[in-house]
């Protein structure tokens, strides 16, 4: 990388830098002793213990990002992405131009990813596929959200996105006390994660080559959504009218794929990406529902393949 590349990548971290929250926990006073009194009598209300909550805001405002207890210490957003730069400027080859900053349900959980060297091949209809790459780090302040890393891709013929299965395994940790700081320990695994591309490439090629008949398809189609062509008479309304859109998903993403079990995944893909109802696709696909289903279409096809 030249030097032009790296005073590039330099300045894109720090206009990142100036987006970045503070979060601030503060502790959330138990309700007053008349207010125990009236609910369990004088004598038990003075023998009540004290709940030891708090909630976690930003320190410019607004509605609380989440509801945690006394041992949660947050992973400050500037603590975390200053560890993830350090790790990525180990790795010669990763561009920090690339380096993107999401806030997801409004910032309650917050993520940043780099690009990592695309995925290539010709599929089964002999067109090139190119499926993006990106290594994710993610925390959260809901007292729910891990720090995780995970690789995400991107299928460009139909920017179909997905949160690569399993790919976080073993790298992920509790926002406490005792783990603050706990990301320079994980370098060495963000390295490794890195060589993972080589893996799921191999999955992917190993997707589009095995085939699938009608039948498999509506068998994969009742074990990601719960139901499928073969009930069709015995759905209501509203899950006919879902099920005619899963089914325009799979035909156009087979029809360009070919009859695989890669054009099986993409027509999950391009269900949860561009079809399916939600307010905020972004969280949907993230942090909610997009991110279970395409969870689920993955792991019910590597059931179908065979190294």
């Amino acid at each position: 990388m030249n030097t032009e590349q790296i005073t590039k990548g330099l300045q894109h971290v720090a206009n990142i830098e100036k987006q970045l929250f503070d979060v601030a926990k503060v502790p959330l006073y138990p309700p007053t002793l008349d207010a125990f009194k009236e609910t369990f009598g004088t004598k038990d209300a003075e023998q009540l213990g004290r709940p030891d909550y708090f909630a976690t805001y930003k320190t410019t405002g607004g509605s609380p990002l989440g509801t945690i207890g006394k041992d949660f210490t947050p992973t400050q957003p500037r603590e975390l992405f200053s560890s993830f730069v350090e790790c990525l400027s180990d790795v010669s080859e990763l561009d920090l131009s690339t380096i993107q900053y999401r806030e997801l349900k409004e910032g309650a959980k917050v993520q940043f990813t780099v690009k990592l060297p695309s995925i290539s091949f010709k599929n089964a209809m002999k067109v090139g596929d190119e499926v993006a790459t990106n290594l994710v780090i993610q925390t959260g302040y809901d007292g729910l959200t891990k720090t995780t890393f995970n690789l995400e891709t991107l299928r460009l013929i139909c920017t179909n996105g997905m949160t690569v299965r399993g790919t976080g395994a073993g790298v992920s940790f509790k926002n406490t006390k005792h783990n603050v700081g706990k990301l320079s320990i994980a370098c060495e695994q963000i390295i490794k994660m890195i060589d993972q591309t080589q893996s799921v490439k191999k999955a992917f090629q190993l997707f589009d080559k095995t085939e699938v008949t009608r039948k498999e398809v509506d068998a994969y189609v009742k074990k990601v959504f719960g139901y499928s062509n073969t009930e069709r008479a015995e759905l209501g309304k509203v899950k006919t009218e879902r099920l005619d859109q899963i089914m325009a998903s799979f035909d156009l993403e087979m029809s360009r794929t070919g009859n695989t079990v890669w054009g099986m995944l993409n027509g999950v893909t391009h269900f949860t990406n561009h079809i399916a109802e939600t307010d905020n696709r972004e969280d949907y696909m993230l942090t909610g529902a997009g991110l279970l289903t395409n969870d689920k279409a993955q792991k019910f096809a590597l059931e179908l393949v065979k190294p």
